[in-house]
């Protein structure tokens, strides 16, 4: 039975038009983040929370690319990134209120 190799099928995704998109899309939640090192990890945490569908550190980690043998790596660098005393929840709350302003902004509501 023949089959299609996983590097076929990712070398036909639009990858950068997805990171572009994400990093778009993120922008007013990282401009809010008190280290430019956090960005890379915010990015990451969110394509693992949108390829898992789930707000499980650990499904996110496996939802996330990573060049990581294992996810082990990844789900402490979530952890970390969550723990980080430089920033609260509230710091992210703010970012995804900007978000959903600048989604309604964007329907012309009236």
């Amino acid at each position: 039975m023949t089959s299609i190799s996983h590097s076929d099928q990712l070398a036909k995704l639009p990858v950068d038009e997805l990171n572009r998109s994400l990093t778009e899309f993120l922008q007013p939640v990282t401009e809010l983040l008190p280290d430019q090192r956090l960005i890379p990890v915010a990015h990451l945490m969110t394509q693992g929370i949108v390829t898992s569908q789930s707000p499980i550190i650990t499904q996110i980690a496996r939802g996330a690319s990573h060049l990581e043998e294992t996810i082990l790596p990844t789900c402490k660098r979530g952890y970390r990134f969550l723990a980080n005393p430089r920033f609260t929840h509230r710091t992210l709350l703010k970012g995804l209120y900007r978000i959903g302003q600048r989604a309604v902004a964007q329907q012309h509501p009236d």
